[in-house]
């Protein structure tokens, strides 16, 4: 694959981790709210504990996609070309 293939595959590669990452950062606001909605209501511990774990699964979602917007960058850098 020439370089400039590979520039423009990456690229399209980390267009699509960035707006999966934004979807994620929205998902994570509004999960955020809700969590503190059901502390204002004093929802059941077991309901804010069922919001903060799905918090924590997009959290670490999203880390996931920064190494993958990292290492995908750190990639095309490093490639011959």
């Amino acid at each position: 694959m020439k370089y400039w293939d590979a520039v423009l595959l990456a690229q399209e590669q980390m267009d699509r981790a960035k707006a999966d990452m934004k979807l994620v950062e929205e998902k994570i606001e509004v999960k955020e709210q809700e969590r503190r909605e059901a502390a204002r209501a004093k929802e059941p511990p077991e309901l804010i504990a069922a919001i903060d774990k799905e918090i924590d699964r997009l959290v670490q979602k999203e880390r996931e996609l920064r190494k993958e917007l990292a290492s995908t960058a750190g990639e095309v850098l490093a490639a011959p070309q």
